[in-house]
This record gives structure tokens, sequence and C-alpha cells, in this order.
């Protein structure tokens, strides 16, 4: 297992030029201390899992450069350091020869002694020293489109997840898919995922900034304020492609390609998604390249997806959210998330 250095003399990030410069100042898998205006308790910010995902960590430098006091002490976790500076600069989710840092929890936590492996079981053996009230892991969507949060649905602290949600946004999805996110741990309180929206959106930074504060600033948790015009999806499935199939993104069919989704499916995040709509164009196999896998491990594509002519459809109204254009993270990862409306 690996130490994560603990920084409390921020006054180097605080004279920082810019994000790039503060985490080149960091260097490496760092928790930043920010010492709170009582010790009584604590609350941790995890940021960055993800190199191409920094909203969080410019929102945290943002708190730093104003001397903002959060109202108990906080950690913050900065994780994949060089992954976010390898160049392009915040364009790599994790680095190719690396498993994704953010599968390295819950169920997989100690499956592998890698060093991103080391890494997760360091993070959570910290998080448990902390003892925290509650953890908010900030992250960035994979396509653009509006933040939303994320909670196990088996969550013990359910009746906090809602109020804790609300303090960065309006909608939030809960969700029985185990894929061995940090949220997967009960770390003695409620803990969300934070989905800011789209990686270089301002929208994303300010979602990701004003939250942060919100979270900090507030002396007890009771305190966090009841959710209004909150709306909440359920039981997401995941739409995926089977190995070895050939994925590609067009205004029209893309000759050998087994799934050509369109160039501006993004569009469609959070939006419903009627029957009627074309998603995309499928190959000479038609759904034969693409997966939906429950909690129970069957495949359920064809109960929500049909070949229409050749095109993808929906067969009946649905939400999709974390719609991505990103090649290389749909193929990864998964095409997008969807539920029923």
């Amino acid at each position: 297992m690996v130490d994560i250095p603990r920084i409390d003399d921020l006054a180097p990030l605080e004279k920082s030029k810019d994000v790039t410069d503060c985490l080149r100042i960091i260097e490496r898998p760092s928790w930043l201390f920010l010492k709170g205006k009582t010790n009584s308790s604590c609350r941790v910010v995890s940021t960055l899992l993800h190199g191409n995902e920094p909203s969080g960590i410019i929102a945290v430098l943002r708190l730093i450069k104003e001397g903002f006091v959060p109202a108990v002490d906080t950690w913050v976790l900065i994780a994949s350091v060089q992954t976010a500076l390898t160049d392009p600069i915040f364009s790599h989710r994790m680095l190719r020869t690396n498993p994704d840092l953010n599968r390295c929890f819950g169920k997989n936590l100690g499956q592998a002694d890698d060093a991103v492996h080391m890494l997760a079981q360091a993070i959570v053996k910290d998080i448990e020293e902390f003892k925290p009230q509650a953890v908010a892991d900030v992250h960035n969507t994979s396509g653009e489109g509006p933040g939303f949060c994320v909670a196990p649905s088996d969550s013990p602290y359910l009746n906090k997840i809602e109020c804790f949600s609300n303090l960065f946004c309006q909608t939030m999805v809960l969700t029985d898919i185990h894929l061995g996110a940090l949220m997967e741990h009960d770390f003695g309180g409620p803990i969300i995922t934070v989905e800011c929206g789209g990686n270089k959106a301002n929208e994303s930074h300010f979602l990701a900034y004003h939250g942060i504060k919100n979270f900090l600033s507030l002396s007890s948790l009771e305190q966090m304020p009841k959710a209004n015009k909150f709306t909440t999806y359920r039981h997401p499935l995941r739409l995926e492609m089977q190995q070895d199939y050939y994925l590609n993104y067009a205004s029209e069919y893309q000759l050998g390609s087994d799934l050509t989704l369109k160039h501006k499916i993004e569009q469609l995040n959070f939006g419903t998604t009627q029957p009627n709509k074309n998603l995309g164009w499928l190959g000479s196999e038609g759904l034969k390249g693409l997966k939906a896998i429950d909690n129970e491990g069957n495949d359920q594509v064809e109960k929500y997806f049909y070949n229409k002519n050749g095109e993808l459809h929906a067969k009946q109204p649905l939400h999709l959210f974390m719609v991505t254009t990103n090649l290389e993270i749909a193929v990864s990862d998964c095409l997008f998330y969807f539920c029923e409306v």
C-alpha cells in the first residue's frame, strides 16, 4: 500500500498561477488539509479520480485562493495528478497502461497489486481514518450535458442523500449498479458522486465551486436545506459495446461499423427519448454488438432497444444520461446510461 502525502501548507497553492501550475506543485496524489472553524468533525471532498475531470480541483483551488475557511476540518483528495498533466492536459481519463481508478474500489478493492489498485486501498484507508461526516466525490460527465448526482440505491443514508445532493444540483440518480466506484464504500455517513457536466464548461466548474462551498459551509449536516423541485431517477442500466465490435460517430452510417451513433447524440442527455428517435445506425449484425446487463447478469438490450430498418431505436420512452461522443470512453466504459420514464 502507498502512503498519500498530506499537505497542510496551502500557501504555494494560493500563489499558483492556475490549476495546471497547482497540480505541478502537488506532483502526485495528495490530500489537502483545509483547517475548519472547528475540529469537532471533518468532511471529505474527492477530486480528479479521473484525469480528464478537472471541475473539482478548479473549484477547490478557487476556494483556497479566496481564503475560504470551511465550517469543519476538511480533507480534499487530489488523485490522478500525473494523468491530468499528461499532454494534452486534462484529456486522459486514465493512462493507457493503467486501470480506471474509480473501478478499483468497492468489490474490486484489493483485487490486484498494481499502483492504481494500491492507491485505491490507500484512499479508503485514509478516509476510514478521517471518519468523515460525509464524502462528496466530484467528477465531470464523459459527455456534454447538465450536472447531476449519483448515490447507491442501497445506501443506509438515503434519508440524507437527497438533501446532500441538493447542495450541488437538483437531479439525482439512485443506482444499484456496482462497478467498483468510491461511492460504494460505507464510511459512516452519506457519500455521493457529483457529475458536474462537461469538463470544459464554465457551468460545470461553477456547479463544483458552488456545491463544494455549500457542503463545507454548513456548521452541521442537519442544516442541509430540504430539496425542492428535486428529480430522482432510479435503477439505470448501461448500454455498452460488446468486445471486438466497432463503434463510430457520424451523421450517417459508416461502412464497417457495428454501430454508428449520431454525432450530436449528447443533446439527448436527460431529455426524454421517444421510440421514434433514431439514435444511430446498426451494422450487419444488428443488436449483437450491444449489451445492457442488469443486476442479475441478464442482457436487457432487446427489452429496451430494437433494430428499425437498420436504425437503433428505443422500444419505450427512456431517460438517457452520461451520453458521450468520446470514442475511447464509450468503448472502454459505456455508450450511455438509461432508465425508464
